[in-house]
């Protein structure tokens, strides 16, 4: 299935004309242009409560709406770099919810200070195959420590753990800090590993580790030379 982007619904919703069809729409749900522009951007979805006003004004669906605008953000960024698959969101069958993500801001892989409850930047939504009450965040990541699979740049999907298998990369958390590392049980301790060489390892007794998250999905830096 070929899924449209919410450009190409306020195109269809305006007679086939992308022009004037932002300022048109935004005059029939009387909010701002600069409202719909977001939404256009797949930055900031609408909110919750208006949600079907609008899918009901482009005749489609809630959840098409919504697939429609993480649609648009993956144009945005760079379409197949992007992790996400836009036809798996519409899919009913496998389970996908439609959640709006907190970014939460830029982090040092090697070391930073981090809490779900930290205020987010702005909110992506994506589908999320996942249990009902999972708790999920985005971070952009800066540093080298996890590269090559993570670079400088790059953003990552975490979702709230304390329990991680061997070699998962993961949010761990030890002398008042954070780190973002690959985890490994040595007996009674944990092995954090980068996977860049020029970082050592670290071995710490489990009760001195507190794992916070794992990582879950990685969306590379469409900006970034080959």
């Amino acid at each position: 299935m070929n899924q449209p982007s919410l450009d190409e619904l306020l195109q269809k919703w305006n007679g086939g004309i992308l022009r004037g069809a932002p300022r048109a729409f935004a005059r029939k749900l009387k909010v701002e242009e600069a409202t719909v522009s977001r939404w256009r951007s797949g930055d900031y979805p609408p909110d919750p409560g208006l949600r079907p006003q609008i899918a009901r004004e482009l005749g489609v669906t809630v959840e098409q709406l919504m697939a429609a605008i993480a649609r648009s953000k993956m144009t945005k960024l760079g379409g197949p770099s992007m992790v996400r698959e836009p036809e798996i969101m519409l899919s009913r069958e496998t389970g996908y919810n439609f959640l709006d993500i907190p970014h939460l801001g830029t982090v040092s892989a090697s070391r930073f200070m981090f809490s779900f409850d930290l205020p987010p930047e702005n909110f992506t939504t994506l589908a999320i195959k996942g249990k009902v009450g999972d708790r999920y965040a985005m971070l952009r990541i800066s540093g080298d420590c996890m590269a090559p699979k993570i670079e400088s740049g790059d953003e990552v999907l975490i979702r709230q753990t304390s329990e991680v298998p061997d070699g998962t990369i993961a949010i761990v958390c030890f002398d008042g800090e954070c780190t973002m590392k690959r985890v490994y049980r040595k007996k009674d301790d944990l092995e954090l590993r980068a996977d860049n060489p020029a970082y050592k390892p670290v071995r710490l007794t489990s009760n001195k580790v507190r794992i916070l998250a794992e990582v879950i999905k990685i969306m590379k830096d469409p900006g970034r030379k080959p």
